[in-house]
């Protein structure tokens, strides 16, 4: 699914860097790694899933937005809404895709600019 995405982003106009944890993705935002958009699966290899990652990204990188995505919809959603998360049901489509990017620009957006 993670290379499929990435195709996906990439088609919408989007420079894709991949890791394989939420620590990596961390480590990368703060060894400053250009990031206009996080994009997770809720389900990740090592110690944090996606929604933890989205609080940390959040609380540090106030204005990236984050996307999330999963297979269990109906488990998290209501976790990812509370905390204003976009979340995207498995499987999708790039149009899906480019909606919620649309989104979760709009909402961090708001959310940094109130």
């Amino acid at each position: 699914m993670a290379d499929m995405t990435g195709a996906m982003l990439e088609h919408l106009g989007w420079r894709v860097r991949r890791v394989a944890s939420a620590e990596q993705a961390l480590a990368a935002l703060r060894d400053g790694a250009a990031a206009n958009l996080v994009f997770s699966d809720v389900m990740m290899p090592g110690g944090k899933n996606g929604i933890e990652l989205a609080r940390e990204v959040r609380a540090t990188y106030a204005g990236l937005p984050v996307i999330l995505a999963s297979g269990y919809a109906d488990s998290v959603r209501r976790e990812a809404e509370a905390q204003g998360l976009t979340l995207l049901a498995k499987p999708f489509e790039t149009s899906t895709l480019a909606n919620a990017i649309r989104r979760a620009t709009l909402l961090q957006t708001r959310v940094t600019n109130p």
